[in-house]
C-alpha cells in the first residue's frame, strides 16, 4: 500500500514539475523483486537543473506517529552507494484517509 502510495505520488510530483515524460517511466522495481535494495525508481531535477533517476526505498507504517522502521544490510549498501540520489520515503498513518509522508535523500 504505502509503495503504491509513493508511486503516485512521484507520477504526480514529477507531473506538477512539467516533466511528465519522465512521470511515464517511474518504475516500480520491488513488484519485479525486492533484492534492489530500494523500491521505486523515480527522476528528480539536481541543484545545476539536470534531470537524473533517484531510488526510492518506501517504509510503512499504520501508526498514527513516525516510528522507527527496520533498515536491511542490503538497503544501506545501495544508500551508501548512491548517495544523494537515494531517497526513502517514510508514510505513516498509512490506513488514514490522509497519510502523512515525508522524503529524505541519502
Amino acid at each position: 500500500m504505502g509503495e503504491k502510495l509513493a508511486l503516485n505520488n512521484e507520477v504526480e510530483r514529477l507531473n506538477a514539475l512539467g516533466l511528465e515524460d519522465y512521470a511515464e517511466k517511474v518504475k516500480w522495481i520491488s513488484s519485479e523483486s525486492d533484492s534492489y535494495g530500494y523500491d521505486i525508481v523515480s527522476y528528480d531535477k539536481s541543484d545545476d537543473g539536470v534531470v537524473q533517476e533517484i531510488y526510492i526505498e518506501v517504509k510503512t507504517t499504520a501508526s498514527k506517529k513516525d516510528i522507527d522502521f527496520f533498515v536491511t544490510k542490503n538497503e544501506v549498501e545501495k544508500s551508501e552507494e548512491l548517495d544523494k540520489r537515494y531517497c526513502v520515503y517514510i508514510i505513516y498513518d498509512a490506513n488514514s484517509q490522509n497519510p502523512k509522508y515525508y522524503r529524505v535523500f541519502g
